[in-house]
């Protein structure tokens, strides 16, 4: 008799620590699906983050041009304009245009030349 209450006893502790098994399982799968689902969602949205802040980048240098051209009083207004931007500014927003159009832009290359080395 107290041989059987304890195989049912272990049968129930078995039986109740293979479920809980189970159970963290499930779990653990359902994290690395949520995980991986959320890299996949970070990695689209960063594909085509760059391509605004290029298109804005690359009108503001082309666009007093463009406005030189069609009207000649304005665009002699933008250019007189940009002679009162301290020189520090301008350093600046050309040391940032140089980055987002090259630095950022090298990166593909390079990181293929680097991919072909390490082969």
């Amino acid at each position: 008799m107290s041989a059987t209450l304890i195989a049912t006893g272990i049968g129930l502790v078995t039986d109740w620590l293979a479920g809980k098994r189970e159970k963290a399982q499930a779990q653990t799968k359902a994290e690395i699906k949520q995980l991986d689902n959320a890299s996949a969602w970070e990695i689209a949205a960063l594909k085509g983050a760059g391509k605004f802040l290029r298109l804005v980048s690359y009108s503001m240098f082309g666009l007093p041009m463009v406005i030189t051209v069609i009207s000649p009083e304005h665009g002699q207004k933008i250019w007189d304009n940009l002679q009162t931007v301290p020189e520090w500014y301008l350093t600046t927003f050309i040391s940032i245009n140089g980055a987002v159009w090259g630095i950022a832009e090298l990166k593909r290359p390079i990181s293929a030349i680097m991919a072909r080395r390490s082969k």
